[in-house]
């Protein structure tokens, strides 16, 4: 239950995080203006800590329920000491992109702890399995979902951009969704992993 409950909401979180991505541009443009599209590459990024963070969420609450609480204050605050020095020391030179590294910064070592202790010691799962079972394929279909969108995006000219946003989530959404069905079923299969 754990491991499919996993996959489909991280199919689902993917989803919504892939159009998001896919239009960062855009939406940058139609919120922010023009000058502001130039901080696409870091909303993207910041977008994927952002799943990174969902992602771990019921880990957190499954920590917080159990009352062992020391685990995620340590980790929490070991993850924050070695993240700021990150961020400023990126600051001068990447401005809001110094916050979004220390951030991603931030997600790797709590996901590292999750991963390689938490999980595997304390809740007594296979944390491989999740990962590469349950997350990471529905992050691969997103990530190629985008990449399709964007080459066909380049053969259509659109003025109105809401219409182009639109036109663009529409074809991320339809890229997504054949992936999920052609690779999903085989790839992200529990079945597929039962052996590990």
């Amino acid at each position: 239950l754990i491991y499919d409950g996993t996959k489909y909401i991280s199919i689902f979180l993917s989803f919504i995080v892939f159009l998001l991505i896919g239009n960062s541009s855009l939406l940058l443009k139609v919120y922010m203006g023009p000058d502001y599209q130039i901080l696409s590459l870091w909303l993207s990024i910041w977008l994927l800590t952002v799943l990174l963070t969902l992602h771990k969420s019921p880990v957190d609450g499954l920590i917080l329920s159990s009352g062992k609480t020391s685990f995620l204050l340590y980790t929490s605050a070991i993850s924050c000491i070695l993240s700021l020095p990150i961020t400023i020391w990126f600051a001068e030179q990447f401005n809001i992109g110094a916050a979004v590294i220390g951030y991603a910064v931030y997600m790797a070592i709590q996901l590292g702890c999750y991963y390689l202790y938490y999980i595997p010691k304390i809740l007594k799962l296979n944390s491989f399995k999740i990962f590469f079972s349950s997350f990471f394929p529905s992050v691969i279909i997103g990530l190629l979902a985008c990449t399709v969108a964007y080459f066909i995006r380049e053969y259509i000219t659109i003025e109105n951009d809401l219409v182009s946003i639109f036109v663009n989530s529409c074809i991320i959404a339809a890229v997504f969704s054949i992936l999920i069905y052609l690779l999903g079923s085989p790839l992200i299969s529990s079945n597929n992993l039962n052996g590990l």
